[in-house]
């Protein structure tokens, strides 16, 4: 029910579909997205008085959006718009489009269309694809005239170029009939998978990783975990554990990936990666286990980001003076723990994953930034801050030396024998830049 619903959601009124298994995981998305424009709750989830819960906050937080209530019992009409959870599915669409000032013309056009969108982005990681692939017009620029343009015949080699002027146009979204959706999602999901594994070249092998990460950020920003997203990310990580381990010479590393890299979030990420390679590596508890988890926390711990001015801010004074939302300005604050979040979920995650990513930025909570990290974190955590902050450094001046950074993290983490041996293990020579 709950896919058939956010197919018809994006296909019939064009929203993209955001769930959450619980009250308290609602009010977290809604404190971190402001520009909800309806919300559909059960009445009850177990004791919990979900829909009157979700009203009282609303009106609280004076957030005027829509809520609809899945319900037989009309008592619940004083919090919102009921609706009998047996209506037919066609039905609930249309109140819900009615809600979100959607005219029943641009319904009926819709529905006669049935196309479902996929990010324009994905079709730029496939050589082929298993199905036509058309894009939108406003068509005569009425209400719900869109009409649909087959752009990529099914089986033939995609136009790279052609893509690349789509995605510079911000043409955002291109579409596969609907009823072609599985069928596109199981042939992109084995597609993604089999570049990653079966890279032959190092710039192939980082550019495969690259757009996997993005898709697995988009993906749970708006499905969640899924057991497509747990494929490509289980190889997204098994794969950059081979590729990082495999790197001899680290002056050339950096220069490659600054070259061959396009996100920040991806640069941070490898390099950081790399450095608490190297830190267990000259630590006497160091484990393989333990770089295959951290492998693990550098992909995930900013996986809610995709922007990567989100990720460039690393401290409270910095955003103090961003030029950012309120939203995204929060979004900032919580990442770690959201992450984190994100990770529970997540099937056999790494023990202990989850925690180095909340306190990845030297808070328990995961909520904002400690400038004095405690001494009181777990060894493998500091570890993870440290190449974190190396990355950080390196990435705002790559003409630093080694040995500036040194300095810097020094200065930064306490002087406590957890963080400085890990820090002392950098001066070895085969790190240089």
């Amino acid at each position: 029910m709950e896919n058939i619903f956010n197919i018809n959601m994006n296909v019939f009124v064009g929203s993209d579909v955001i769930v959450r298994r619980s009250y308290a995981e609602a009010i977290e998305l809604l404190k971190n997205i402001v520009n909800i424009n309806l919300i559909i709750t059960v009445d009850k989830i177990g004791d919990v008085e979900v829909a009157k819960a979700l009203h009282t906050w609303l009106g609280e937080n004076k957030v005027e959006t829509a809520l609809i209530i899945l319900t037989k019992d009309k008592g619940y009409e004083l919090y919102g718009t009921v609706i009998d959870p047996e209506l037919d599915i066609k039905d609930i669409i249309a109140i819900c489009a009615k809600l979100l000032g959607i005219s029943q013309k641009e319904m009926n056009r819709d529905i006669i269309s049935e196309f479902y969108a996929i990010p324009t982005f994905y079709f730029s990681l496939l050589e082929t694809c298993c199905c036509d692939i058309f894009r939108r017009s406003s068509g005569s620029g009425e209400p719900g005239d869109a009409v649909y343009f087959k752009v990529f015949d099914a089986n033939k080699k995609l136009d790279k170029n052609e893509i690349e002027k789509l995605m510079k146009s911000n043409m955002k979204s291109l579409y596969v009939l609907t009823g072609m959706r599985k069928k596109f999602v199981n042939y992109f999901t084995e597609k993604i998978i089999k570049k990653m594994k079966e890279a032959q070249t190092e710039d192939k092998k980082f550019q495969s990783l690259e757009g996997a990460r993005e898709v697995i950020a988009h993906q749970i920003q708006k499905y969640g975990i899924t057991e497509d997203t747990v494929k490509i990310a289980d190889t997204a990580v098994a794969e950059t554990f081979k590729a990082i381990s495999n790197i001899s010479d680290f002056k050339n590393f950096i220069k490659f990936i600054s070259t061959n890299a396009s996100s920040y979030i991806f640069k941070h990420s490898q390099i950081a990666t790399y450095i608490s390679y190297h830190i267990i590596d000259h630590m006497e508890w160091g484990t393989s286990e333990q770089k295959q988890k951290l492998t693990f926390d550098t992909f995930f711990h900013h996986i809610v980001f995709t922007d990567d001015k989100l990720a460039k801010i690393h401290g409270q004074e910095e955003l103090n003076h961003a030029d950012l939302d309120k939203s995204e300005k929060d979004l900032i604050l919580r990442h770690a723990v959201l992450a984190a979040e994100i990770t529970q979920k997540y099937p056999r995650y790494p023990m202990g994953a989850d925690i180095i990513i909340k306190q990845h930025h030297g808070t328990y909570n995961g909520i904002g930034f400690n400038q004095s990290p405690g001494t009181d974190l777990s060894p493998l955590t500091a570890v993870f801050m440290i190449a974190e902050e190396f990355s950080r450094i390196l990435l705002d001046n790559q003409s630093i030396t080694v040995e500036k950074i040194i300095e810097k993290l020094k200065v930064f983490f306490p002087k406590h024998h957890k963080f400085e041996t890990a820090i002392e293990t950098l001066k070895e020579k085969s790190l240089k830049i």
